[in-house]
């Protein structure tokens, strides 16, 4: 059909989006859970409500009514799923409410600041700081480090005539154990008044307005008071100083790989690319979620990944890639040119590189459900490997991996190349002037990878398809042609981009490197086993997967490579 009678889809956005597209998509959503919870402490306090706008206090009035109504019919059992069984929903959860504000949130509008559901000039440094003192979590601590702290408190001035103590004793409802223990109040992490402060910015910036100077540096103070204090807590009351969750250990890691690789759930297949390659990009979790098969492809021996941004540098830049991602075929649990290869012969639709290399609508929360029940499921073996309840995250595999990759061995990987990987900022003027370059990422790539930079095993290559050890050209030949058809008749080569089809070469190499592997490990009822590149492999394909060593001239070579060649 000629392109003049072709209709034509518009995509361009409009300035409300281009404008909002400042703000990414994670980051926004987390500022309007934030903001609802703001919305919802003013709504409950009388004395606050004319500090929300008219329009936002006339919808939450009649959807507090219809929420009202709802729990009242769960409490009476009148609540049935559509299967006619009694719901399980709990009453209290006010979602009717909740989503009436996130869409107030939403429509926000830099052009007509009345939008906003909170009237702004009304929002006080008075009345922030006591929503701000509402945040708190309950310890159990030693009852004389618990009064010498609130002593230490009242010394700097605060005799809790406002309420807004560091650290409030119960004295009347903390009961002292066996153990001479009392329950007690402690503020929140610092950075949960940090994101308050943020908010706060998001709303004047949504509503094109600039947050007082005034309010801004007296919540700057506040902030930084908080971390200070939270420190003292810390140290007097004796609790863990550390904040968010704790750094993977590479023997956690590999145990949890192991738990994901054997595994016959089907959604397992998905976790395990995901969890390793979250690892060894170094990025970011919710970056695998933007991952495209047409933005990976294979360079020499590795993967090569490239991303269009990351957090720490929205506008791409040196944070652009490419990345590179090593196979270790020593270790096949964790090697992620083999999870993929898995992951594509059993969803080949990715291969068309015109669907995200996840598909469905959010699969970082997939992700994140699965992963805590893994965790969950197998907190006993954990346990035996240092892990506590609470210890482990979605972010601890990045924190792991730049742990072992910067401080893993005394001849790590220049931190330029980790900063970069990991898209963390170096400093405006470091930024400028040092720049990222392939061979440096690809150390990364490697240490990353775990494989043992003590060893020559370092250097091994990703397996592939060597056909040299067959001394006839005619023989040679045909073994070529029966891989490729084995492939072409599984995914049509013309129905795939070029570089994607030399992917799943490679994928298919390591398929077939650790077929035995696959065989013996994986539960019987894996997908990956009926997949019709696994059913009735021939065993000549087979054995032309290899791998090699930097001396057989099939991969770049690393300086210290040349030290390793004769050691074991």
């Amino acid at each position: 059909m000629p392109q003049d009678e072709v209709e034509v889809v518009d995509l361009i956005a409009g300035t409300n989006a281009i404008e909002k597209s400042v703000v990414v998509k994670g980051t926004r959503s987390c500022y309007t859970s934030r903001i609802v919870e703001l919305l919802l402490w003013l709504y409950d306090n009388e004395e606050h409500r004319n500090v929300l706008s008219q329009n936002c206090r006339d919808r939450m009035c009649k959807t507090e009514k219809q929420d009202n109504e709802y729990d009242e019919r769960i409490r009476n059992g009148q609540l049935r799923t559509k299967s006619g069984k009694k719901s399980r929903a709990q009453p209290g959860q006010r979602n009717r409410s909740r989503e009436c504000l996130r869409n107030l949130v939403r429509g926000m509008d830099r052009r007509d600041s009345s939008k906003c559901p909170i009237i702004l000039t009304e929002l006080t440094y008075k009345l922030l700081t006591k929503y701000m003192s509402t945040k708190f979590k309950l310890v159990t601590v030693d009852k004389k480090s618990a009064v010498k702290f609130l002593n230490e408190v009242k010394a700097l001035g605060d005799n809790g005539d406002n309420g807004d103590h560091a650290i409030i004793l119960d004295k009347e409802d903390a009961n002292v154990n066996s153990d001479n223990e009392v329950l007690v109040k402690i503020r929140q992490e610092y950075t949960t008044y940090e994101g308050i402060r943020s908010i706060v910015a998001h709303m004047h910036r949504e509503s094109g307005l600039v947050v007082p100077q005034d309010l801004d540096a007296m919540m700057a103070v506040y902030v930084k008071g908080s971390r200070r204090l939270n420190l003292l807590a810390k140290q007097t009351l004796g609790l863990k100083i550390s904040e968010g969750k704790e750094h993977m250990t590479f023997e956690v890691y590999s145990k949890i790989a192991r738990i994901l690789f054997e595994s016959g759930q089907p959604e397992h297949i998905f976790a395990h690319l995901f969890f390793i390659l979250d690892w060894n990009l170094m990025k970011r979790a919710e970056n695998c979620n933007t991952c495209m098969i047409s933005h990976i492809r294979f360079e020499e021996d590795c993967l090569v990944f490239q991303f269009a941004k990351s957090k720490g540098a929205q506008d791409g830049e040196d944070h652009l890639g490419p990345w590179h991602v090593y196979s270790n075929p020593l270790e096949p649990h964790i090697c992620p040119v083999l999870a993929l290869a898995k992951y594509i012969i059993t969803y080949p639709s990715v291969l068309s590189g015109k669907v995200p290399l996840f598909e469905g609508s959010d699969p970082y929360n997939r992700y994140t459900k699965i992963f805590c029940k893994v965790i969950k499921d197998n907190m006993d073996e954990l346990r035996r490997l240092g892990v506590s309840d609470g210890d482990l995250g979605t972010h601890s595999s990045r924190k792991g991996v730049a742990t072992l990759v910067a401080a893993g061995c005394t001849a790590s990987p220049p931190i330029v190349s980790i900063c970069l990987r990991a898209g963390w900022s170096m400093g405006g003027v470091k930024e400028r002037y040092f720049r990222h370059e392939r061979a440096g990422d690809r150390y990364v790539g490697r240490c990353a990878s775990c494989l043992d930079q003590s060893s020559k095993d370092f250097a091994v290559s990703c397996p592939y398809f060597d056909f040299t050890g067959i001394k006839d050209s005619s023989a040679r030949l045909e073994r070529k042609k029966l891989v490729q058809k084995w492939l072409t008749d599984r995914i049509p080569i013309d129905k795939i981009e070029s570089h994607v089809y030399n992917v799943l070469k490679f994928c298919f190499a390591s398929i077939c490197y650790h077929y035995d592997t696959l065989q013996e490990k994986l539960d019987a009822s894996c997908l990956v086993l009926n997949s019709t590149f696994m059913i009735g492999l021939p065993e000549e394909i087979r054995e032309c997967a290899k791998v090699a060593y930097p001396w057989t001239k099939t991969t770049e070579q690393l300086i210290h490579h040349w030290f390793l060649g004769d050691k074991s």
